[in-house]
């Protein structure tokens, strides 16, 4: 038997987020992995699709001399509240063939251990490297746009692509398309990343230097102290750049917030809203007829109408923190474009109007 000793905190939030990936099925259902090397406590944690591997918490071993103990599986969920409900600062764990006993103040708790233990490696050096600290703010930035549950499982995904030196992050639901775009000096790759894959990225490696590697299909995220593995998406992700519209007839300028609370106001009812901007006014109504907002707007030549979700309007407004947004428009039944700046854009599909006119002759003639 071995007892090590390790800090709480550092162990129970390592373990916090290495039950998000436990497997749902199979040999290992709720189980994750710990294993001792040189002094080092790793935790590790796959669900198939993508892993997790937390290392450099350091333990004591109560011999001074092995520092090593072999991977065993465990239940993570049971271990989780065993250190939830710690109150010291440091937790013993006595390791034993068949399970282990984790020490804190009085309590003792006995955790089984499985026979049998999954194997999880997260290898690098075997693909393509990049510096991913950069652009994860971008990723956040156009989750908002990536679709769920789509049968078309390549719109579940991120477009991550590298082209001559520029690199475009890209986003859609076939609503709306988002892109951003920057310059970069790695080699030209196209890959689809999972949209749950890209939010698990934001949420762990936001603010700091990280590395990333494209293997075959595989990409690898990955610090000193912590490395997260996820499958690609294999298909086709559509010709994005066809989509976004190379030129407008017109082009406005507005407050962020300003245009955010006018759409606030009038999609209080009903999501479904018309904008119309003309004569220096800016009025938005809703599809209902319940809602009228009406403002004075600044440029007296402006001439737009359109219909659109407020929501696609919304979620791009919420994306970024600049004053303006500028507002690309061709027509009012055409794609209209949203821009934050100009290596941020979204193209949002519009609510397709009839002319009432052309309904009464249809009516008529049926």
């Amino acid at each position: 038997m071995k007892t090590i000793t390790v800090n709480t905190n550092g162990l129970l939030n390592a373990v916090a987020v290495a039950n998000n990936f436990m497997p749902a099925n199979g040999d290992f259902v709720g189980k994750l992995v710990l294993v001792g090397n040189s002094g080092k406590l790793e935790v590790k944690s796959s669900d198939y699709e993508r892993a997790i591997i937390f290392k450099e918490i350091d333990f004591v071993s109560s011999d001074l001399t092995d520092a090593d103990f072999a991977p065993m599986s465990i239940d993570g969920k049971k271990l989780l509240t065993t250190l939830r409900a710690a109150k010291t600062d440091e937790a013993m764990i006595e390791l034993h063939a068949e399970h282990i006993i984790v020490k804190s103040g009085r309590s003792k708790i006995k955790i089984e251990t499985l026979a049998n233990t999954q194997n999880i490696e997260i290898a690098t050096g075997n693909g393509s490297s990049f510096n991913l600290g950069s652009k994860i703010g971008q990723f956040e930035q156009i989750l908002h746009s990536v679709d769920t549950n789509n049968p078309k499982f390549e719109l579940n995904g991120v477009l991550v692509q590298v082209n001559n030196g520029v690199f475009n992050i890209v986003g859609t639901d076939t609503r709306r398309l988002a892109a951003i775009t920057s310059e970069t000096d790695i080699e030209n790759t196209s890959i689809i990343v999972p949209k749950s894959a890209i939010s698990n990225i934001v949420k762990l490696f936001a603010g700091f230097d990280v590395s990333a590697e494209i293997d075959d299909s595989i990409l690898t995220v990955y610090t000193a102290n912590v490395s997260f593995q996820t499958r690609l998406i294999n298909g086709k992700f559509p010709e994005w750049q066809r989509i976004m519209p190379q030129s407008f007839s017109q082009t406005i300028t507005m407050g962020r917030e300003k245009l955010s609370e006018l759409v606030k106001e009038a999609s209080l009812f009903d999501q479904q809203i018309k904008i119309t901007i003309k004569d220096s006014t800016i009025l938005l109504e809703d599809f209902e007829g319940a809602t009228k907002v009406e403002d004075a707007f600044s440029d007296e030549n402006a001439d737009i109408m359109f219909a659109v979700n407020a929501k696609s309007i919304l979620d791009f407004l919420g994306s970024f923190d600049d004053d303006n947004v500028q507002i690309g428009f061709n027509g009012a039944n055409l794609p209209v474009m949203l821009i934050a700046s100009p290596s941020y854009r979204e193209v949002v599909m519009p609510i397709i109007m009839a002319d009432t006119k052309e309904e009464e002759v249809i009516e008529d003639a049926a």
